[in-house]
């Protein structure tokens, strides 16, 4: 409730009760005495001039209720008088629980913009300590293109069960896997353009209690390990590819705390991109590109074809084709997500919707679901009029 909304007379409530409440509580209402003293005369006076007034009219209120606590006799108002103060104390509760609340929020907010910046440094730092270089430029030739959806890497979690075994250590080695397999592919389908897609839940976060206890990496440390890691691709892409166009779409899984009210913008992915901006900056036949859209909403297009990246966390499959069309006033030939881990694909009134598989595969969380998946990533092959030409489920 903002201040106005506050200090304004309330519907039922007679002028001396109001002007009393006014006076009561001026403090907890953050109101000058010149403020204060405007409303009770319909006058402006000067602060001093009004805190004179305000310690009178303080004073006469005061006197009135003592005078009208001595003479009530009858019970029934003696009851209303008590209910009166009993919803000053209430709203007094009220405003110092307001003021907790935002000096916490404050807090959190300058502890968190102090981290953030130690996260900026150190990106800076490696960047100039151990610069990323193209050993080769390779011409550029109009061939097909290939998208490759990059999601769910959840880099920092720690799994053991029955089905899966995820560290640090085995991440770096399905990466390996899925950068071999994508350049082979692409050489084999003659792709002169990847379309890289870093679609969202990149790093652990703090999305479920299960994951944050299984963390194996602090966030910090998950940020720039995640941003070195896709820099990395990125720069082995670029020396076998002609050109590589990344693209960057927000998950929900890096949000900078788990309170459903984080705003959009909290999100520890974005310096995970700001990462990698930094850290391929000299990739001459490197393109990044700015969503049109939004931070979740990827879009670009293949010949003819439109095709819409996000992460899923917002959108079902089954009609995310008929949403999507409606929400952007334009109807995609192609619709990305990942989210689910697990492959699925659907054919919506001429849009086909691709879901991805994950890089962690079967987490703790999935498994107390009774849901098991193998890792794995798509790697969508088009011609130059955007036409499919065959999509991979690479296996990692």
């Amino acid at each position: 409730m903002g201040n106005y909304e506050r200090i304004k007379r309330r519907e039922n409530e007679t002028l001396f009760d109001y002007y009393k409440r006014i006076t009561d509580l001026r403090k907890e209402y953050d109101m000058d005495y010149s403020e204060w003293c405007e409303i009770i005369t319909g006058k402006q006076y000067s602060s001093e001039n009004g805190r004179k007034m305000y310690y009178g009219i303080k004073a006469m209120f005061d006197n009135l209720e003592k005078d009208k606590k001595g003479s009530i006799e009858d019970e029934d108002l003696l009851n209303a008088l008590e209910e009166k103060e009993i919803e000053l104390r209430k709203e007094r509760v009220k405003l110092t629980d307001m003021r907790t609340k935002l000096n916490k929020l404050v807090r959190e907010s300058a502890r968190r913009e102090v981290n953030i910046q130690n996260i900026k440094d150190s990106i800076i730092e490696l960047s100039e300590l151990k610069p990323l270089n193209i050993e080769k430029e390779i011409e550029i030739v109009e061939g097909n293109e290939a998208v490759l959806n990059f999601s769910d890497f959840h880099l920092g979690l720690e799994v053991s069960n029955y089905f899966n075994e995820y560290n640090v250590d085995i991440a770096t080695k399905r990466i390996e896997k899925l950068i071999n397999k994508t350049i082979e592919c692409c050489k084999l389908h003659e792709v002169s353009k990847l379309h890289f897609v870093v679609n969202g839940d990149i790093i652990n976060g703090f999305k479920h209690l299960s994951l944050v206890a299984n963390a194996d990496l602090s966030v910090a440390k998950s940020i720039t390990l995640a941003g070195e890691i896709i820099s990395n691709m990125i720069g082995e892409f670029c020396n076998y590819l002609p050109k590589v166009e990344v693209y960057f779409a927000t998950g929900n899984h890096a949000m900078m705390n788990k309170n459903k009210e984080c705003l959009e913008g909290d999100n520890f992915e974005f310096l995970i991109f700001d990462f990698i901006k930094l850290r391929t900056d000299s990739f001459k036949n490197l393109t990044i590109n700015e969503n049109k859209y939004s931070n979740d909403i990827v879009s670009f297009e293949i010949g003819n074809k439109f095709i819409i990246a996000t992460h899923g966390h917002k959108d079902n499959p089954k009609n995310c084709a008929e949403r999507l069309s409606t929400f952007l006033d334009r109807k995609p030939d192609f619709v990305l997500l990942g989210h689910y881990h697990h492959f699925e694909e659907f054919d919506n009134n001429n849009v086909n919707v691709k879901v991805n598989g994950s890089i962690i595969s079967t987490d703790e969380y999935a498994f107390g679901l009774r849901l098991n998946t193998k890792p794995y990533q798509l790697l969508v092959i088009h011609d130059k009029e955007g036409e499919e030409i065959c999509t991979y489920k690479v296996r990692l």
